[in-house]
């Protein structure tokens, strides 16, 4: 967290990637990159990583309303957000190997309501019904 925490102040939210992705599950990993490419691709972004400990300005988080309950939130908040013109700084982090359980963002019901949370973000932009982007800074890498 201390790497986050210093980052803070130096643009509206700090987005941390894992260093270490190698600790994670093969399957793990692909399905976070896939995501990842994904939703860089629907939406002209270069974002890093969007499920991670994202601090946001709260007054910019007040000022968009997260539509999903889904593993998405995050994801709908980081477009969100930058669609409004947001910057970020990319941090990235060293996670801990899970030493127990196993993940529960891979159950169908899960990955079918993040799915629907993409669609309907992306359906919303290109209807013009979500605010337009605006001239965003790129990533600043700490």
């Amino acid at each position: 967290i201390v790497p986050i925490l210093r980052a803070i102040g130096d643009a509206d939210m700090v987005i941390p990637y894992v260093l270490n992705p190698e600790v994670r599950p093969w399957s793990r990993r692909l399905a976070s990159r896939g995501f990842v490419i994904l939703l860089n691709a629907l939406f002209g972004l270069r974002v890093p990583y969007y499920n991670g400990l994202v601090v946001h300005k709260t007054d910019l988080l007040r000022q968009i309303t997260i539509e999903t309950d889904s593993f998405a939130y995050q994801a709908e908040a980081v477009i969100k957000l930058l669609r409004r013109g947001a910057t970020y700084a990319i941090v990235g982090t060293v996670i801990a190997e899970r030493r127990e359980g196993s993940s529960k963002a891979f159950r169908p019901s899960n990955v079918w309501r993040v799915l629907k949370t993409v669609y309907l973000l992306k359906r919303r932009i290109d209807s013009g019904s979500a605010p337009a982007l605006r001239a965003a800074e790129g990533p600043r890498a700490h």
